[in-house]
């Protein structure tokens, strides 16, 4: 399956008219969204664990242990995202890693970001819905012309939970932008270390293929190696 839609809706104090967006639905266009312009850059720096995830083209929990890390670039104005990952069925939980760059278009706004990895015919957004000390939320669309849009979205916070209300401040917030709650994922962050293996000598098998490995913050076209090749660069 694919792997990538980010969303968020604000809905201040009706969170019982979230299902109502489902009726007016547009797959093929992203939704609108207001850039940030009090999002304090600084303030992302730095490690989040992921919480939840939501990707508009799974409908089954398939990662665990996701983190990123932001970086903001000295000279340009970029931030790129060191992250690992592993996939939920991995019984020898292997992390994978990987990398994401964005360009910010404009600096008086740096609540939107512009992937900058592999050219993209079209619309290819990242914006910060909230960003607080402790936790934030970003929301990813990528938007192609005569194709359904590709969104995503993730909760990422300092620690391995959030409280209640955040979690509920953050699900009546994201339906509005066309993120289903019922394909929100929770992010397990616990036993995240990889598991030990006696070593053998002679000829490794069943080798796992590097190229298949995703994330949900990448366009579906976008797979691993893609990102390894662009780092190689």
């Amino acid at each position: 399956m694919q792997v990538i839609n980010v969303l968020f809706c604000f809905v201040v104090g009706y969170s019982d008219l979230s299902c109502c967006y489902k009726l007016v639905k547009n797959d093929e266009k992203c939704p609108e969204v207001r850039a940030r312009s009090n999002c304090d850059l600084d303030s992302i720096k730095g490690t989040w664990n992921v919480i939840e995830y939501y990707a508009s083209s799974e409908e089954v929990e398939i990662y665990r242990c996701m983190r990123s890390t932001f970086n903001l670039s000295p000279d340009e104005p970029e931030i790129s995202m060191d992250f690992t990952y592993s996939y939920a069925d991995d019984p020898d939980n292997e992390m994978l890693t990987g990398n994401i760059t964005w360009n910010i278009p404009n600096i008086e706004l740096p609540g939107h970001w512009v992937h900058m990895e592999t050219p993209y015919e079209g619309v290819y957004n990242t914006y910060v819905l909230d960003c607080k000390d402790t936790w934030a939320v970003l929301l990813h669309c990528a938007e192609k012309p005569s194709s359904p849009r590709y969104l995503s979205s993730i909760l990422l916070s300092r620690e391995k939970t959030v409280p209640v209300n955040v979690r509920s401040y953050v699900h009546d917030k994201i339906p509005k932008y066309g993120v289903q709650l019922e394909y929100t994922f929770p992010m397990v962050q616990d036993d995240c270390s990889p598991a030990i293996h006696p070593l053998y000598y002679g000829t490794a098998t069943n080798k796992k293929l590097v190229a298949s490995n995703k994330h949900p913050m990448l366009h579906n076209g976008h797979t691993q190696s893609e990102i390894d090749t662009n780092n190689s660069n």
